[in-house]
C-alpha cells in the first residue's frame, strides 16, 4: 500500500494528509453555505415537519351519481374487486356505498342464462377450472350447477 505521494505506507504517514482534504474547504463547502443563507432554505425550517409529510390516506367525497354508477355496475355484474380497480376508490368503501343502498354482498347465483352457459361448456368437455376461469365464477360453484 502506498501513500497518495507514492512513498511506501507507514503509520507514521497516513494514506491521505490532512492538509490536503482540508486545503481548500471553502470552495468545498461554498455550495452549503450558500443554501444556508438563501430563502427556500428559510422556508425549509419555517414549515413545521408536519406539513412536509404526504397525507397517506386522502378522504374521497362519493356523489351520490356516483354511488348510482357503483350500484347498477355492482348489478349489472361487477364484483366489488372490479369496482375498486376501475374507479380507483377502496374495496370497503365500495361495499360500504353497496350495503347503505341495500345491496346484498357477496358471490350472487348464476342465473338461468349462466347456468345453461355451464352446462353447454361442460358438455364440450372443457374441465371445471376451464368453465370457471372463462365464467370468472369458482369451479365448485360451476360443479354444483352442471349435470354431471
Amino acid at each position: 500500500m502506498t501513500c497518495v505521494d507514492s512513498t511506501p505506507y507507514s503509520r507514521d504517514k497516513p494514506l491521505v494528509l490532512q492538509s490536503d482534504v482540508l486545503a481548500n474547504i471553502r470552495k468545498q463547502a461554498r455550495p452549503l453555505f450558500n443554501f444556508a443563507r438563501s430563502p427556500e432554505y428559510t422556508r425549509i425550517l419555517a414549515k413545521s415537519v408536519r406539513d412536509e409529510q404526504p397525507t397517506r390516506n386522502q378522504v374521497k367525497q362519493l356523489s351520490p351519481a356516483f354511488i348510482d354508477q357503483l350500484v347498477n355496475e355492482y348489478k349489472a355484474g361487477g364484483s366489488v374487486y372490479e369496482l375498486q380497480n376501475r374507479h380507483g376508490v377502496h374495496r370497503s368503501t365500495v361495499a360500504k356505498h353497496l350495503k347503505h343502498r341495500g345491496i346484498a354482498l357477496g358471490v350472487q347465483p348464476l342465473s338461468k342464462s349462466e347456468i345453461a352457459r355451464a352446462q353447454e361448456l361442460y358438455e364440450q368437455r372443457l374441465s371445471l377450472n376451464a368453465i370457471g376461469r372463462a365464467m370468472g365464477r369458482d369451479p365448485k360453484t360451476i360443479k354444483a350447477v352442471v349435470k354431471m
